[in-house]
């Protein structure tokens, strides 16, 4: 497969939720799309001009993603898929194909890393990108310019005079320092909005990610088999520098860190506190990570002293034994952590999963109990999903009632014989109204409330939750 002419720009696009049915779904919260700044940021260094269009955010629809395309006259486009909106995905592929024929359409992101073949039966898509995709599109788009083979490049795959084709697995990058600055700048025509802060129209938000890879072997998440289990860690200075070139260059003063596990070095987080310290920085962060690696009162102290405002921990269920299958902690070590994250004044968010293998009724029954003993200043509930990739998959592949990627977010998808599937569905519904209609709760968060723009945040998010329309994880940047 050749190009017509050189490969000169690139434009990567977030593909808004309902698009194939002719709408646009609004996300309460928004997240920037850190992964297309490490795309960027290396193909740039290599001379790749690149655009990044956050049409999921947005809410752009399809004519205004078209005409954008237009715009930029880009010879590469590139998408990055969670299986959950894959069909948005597909429909948005045909359309550009149909209208931009001579554009390359490359496709990447966590649906690609265990479905490429299917992925690929969609005739608009030219290349995938299982795994890491910077030195793979960096090369491919070389190899290409070059008039060479791509089945010279690692990490591709392609159907070629109608059969499948794909090189060998690119290895993860072993030093991402190597990687430039991030182009935030790509980002900043949108004011985005935080799940994780309290947040007024004054403030600025910007996400960003400073480490691969996951030691964890969580049965429902696919990070440690496609990141690897080696933790890969930009360095404390080098966090540091982009926490105060975003506040300085762009007077962003909210930040949010979309690594799996941010804490999963205790040293690191040290001395980033010591440096974040040292600068006087005036700045509120949040990040996700592991109970296990969040075992530090010195660690939370110093987080809490330098502007971290809230913690995600996957949780995942209030019964031991579930909690021992799934390879998690104990419900003590949870109750210890969070307790200590209690003390030095950060706000804990914990995620739990209705479904996981050997879940009843009554663990599950034991799960919101002990949510709502345990107390955390935000909660979520959701039903486990089999994801390809994921040990989960491997337990429940034979039990599947649908492989409509549409329903995944929506319905259970699985039947077990300890319950029906409807009842996860129940389950999801009723924990999220006993957790966040209590009384004391609700008094509690009133008083975090510091604008009338953050009090109509949580008014949409208490109707989602008492019509039952609001069933995912809170935060999802990790579909695992």
């Amino acid at each position: 497969m050749t190009t017509r002419k050189p490969i000169e720009k690139v434009h990567f696009i977030t593909t808004p939720h309902g698009l194939e049915f002719g709408r646009v779904d609004a996300a309460i919260y928004s997240t920037p799309p850190a992964a297309f700044l490490w795309l960027s940021a290396h193909l740039e260094s290599k001379g790749i001009e690149c655009r990044i269009q956050d049409a999921y955010t947005k809410m752009l629809d399809l004519e205004t993603i078209l005409k954008d395309i237009e715009d930029f006259q880009p010879d590469v486009v590139g998408l990055s898929v969670f299986t959950i909106v894959w069909y948005d995905n597909a429909y948005l592929a045909a359309k550009i194909k149909e209208r931009f024929p001579e554009v390359l359409l490359v496709m990447g992101g966590y649906h690609v890393n265990h479905s490429y073949e299917e992925v690929l039966q969609c005739e608009a898509v030219d290349y995938c990108l299982p795994l890491e995709g910077e030195t793979s599109l960096a090369e491919l788009i070389e190899c290409l310019n070059a008039g060479d083979d791509p089945q010279k490049v690692k990490g591709l795959a392609w159907r070629e005079n109608g059969n499948l084709v794909a090189t060998e697995p690119r290895p993860p990058l072993h030093d991402i320092m190597t990687l430039p600055r991030f182009p935030y700048h790509k980002l900043m025509d949108h004011r985005y909005v935080p799940w994780c802060f309290s947040h007024s129209p004054k403030d600025r938000f910007m996400a960003t990610i400073t480490s691969r890879g996951c030691p964890n072997q969580c049965v429902f998440c696919d990070i440690g088999r496609t990141e690897g289990r080696r933790f890969r860690h930009f360095t404390a200075q080098r966090v540091a520098d982009e926490m105060e070139y975003l506040h300085t260059e762009f007077g962003v003063n909210q930040i949010e860190f979309l690594d799996a596990l941010f804490t999963t070095n205790n040293k690191r987080v040290i001395e980033l506190c010591g440096i974040l310290k040292e600068r006087g920085l005036e700045l509120e962060w949040a990040c996700a990570s592991a109970i296990r690696f969040t075992d530090n009162q010195e660690m939370l102290d110093a987080m809490a002293e330098t502007g971290c405002k809230k913690i995600f921990y996957g949780v995942e269920s209030g019964n031991p034994a579930i909690l021992k299958r799934v390879k998690k902690l104990t419900t003590d070590q949870v109750r210890k952590v969070i307790g200590m994250t209690k003390k030095a004044g950060i706000l804990s968010h914990a995620a739990y999963i209705f479904g996981l293998p050997g879940d009843t009724p009554d663990t599950m029954e034991d799960t919101l109990a002990f949510a709502k003993s345990l107390n955390t200043d935000t909660a979520s509930f959701s039903m486990a999903i089999p994801f390809k990739g994921t040990e989960l998959y491997d337990l429940y592949k034979d039990k599947l009632i649908s492989t409509d990627y549409r329903e995944y977010q929506r319905s259970a998808v699985f039947k077990v014989d300890e319950y029906e599937p409807e009842y996860l569905e129940k389950m999801l519904i009723k924990a999220h109204k006993q957790y966040y209609l209590r009384i004391r709760y609700i008094l509690s968060r009133l008083g975090k409330i510091k604008s009338w723009h953050d009090l109509w945040i949580h008014v949409r998010i208490g109707l989602g939750f008492l019509l039952g329309k609001i069933r995912y994880k809170m935060g999802s940047h990790k579909e695992d």
